[in-house]
């Protein structure tokens, strides 16, 4: 039983100094494969183009967890007084949610009060004609839409810092997990990007 005792620990203590020092660096464990992605190993799983970067608040939210977009936007050195306005975009859910920026959700052409203090829309589309889109695929369907067609459900957070700028906007949870595409122009970068985020 010793002889095969010591056979056993001779095994190990080779099978050690055989991954050398890369794998077992100071008692570290070894470094995981990191899968490939577009996503940079950053917190919430932050995604940047150019000069935008969006992640959710909380990362990964659940059904019926309300949760914020996040939109940063990296500015030019020359940029003073920045403002929410040089932003347009919007955010497009598979749960027909929609928030325009700078406008706020889109109703289908509904009163605040037909949609829910929630603003939980799904469930609750009208569609017949009405004059207004009923799908939405993209920001440019809704350029000729009224103001009226805008309800603020939940109002969006700016901040301006040194060569930074963060826009936040709420939104709803849905009742199951969604696809949120995420829309974004600025004027003064002369740059638009899209973004997809899966739950």
């Amino acid at each position: 039983m010793k002889k095969l005792f010591s056979i056993f620990t001779l095994f190990i203590f080779a099978l050690v100094m055989s991954c050398g020092e890369s794998q077992f660096d100071a008692g570290k464990a070894p470094v995981k494969a990191q899968p490939l992605t577009d996503k940079p190993n950053t917190v919430n799983g932050a995604v940047t183009k150019g000069s935008f970067t969006v992640y959710t608040i909380p990362a990964d939210p659940q059904p019926k967890q309300d949760y914020d977009v996040v939109i940063e936007v990296k500015l030019p050195a020359s940029a003073t007084n920045y403002s929410a306005s040089d932003l347009s975009g919007c955010v497009i859910g598979t749960d027909k949610y929609v928030y325009v920026m700078n406008r706020g959700t889109y109703t289908y052409g509904l009163s605040k009060s037909s949609i829910g203090a929630g603003g939980l829309l799904g469930g609750y589309f009208n569609t017949s004609a009405n004059g207004l889109p009923q799908v939405v695929n993209s920001c440019t369907d809704l350029n000729s839409v009224p103001d009226t067609a805008f309800v603020d459900l939940f109002a969006p957070s700016f901040v301006g810092e040194s060569q930074k700028a963060t826009f936040k906007i709420r939104i709803p949870g849905a009742a199951v997990l969604v696809k949120d595409r995420i829309q974004v122009q600025s004027t003064l970068l002369n740059e638009s990007q899209n973004f997809d985020i899966t739950f």
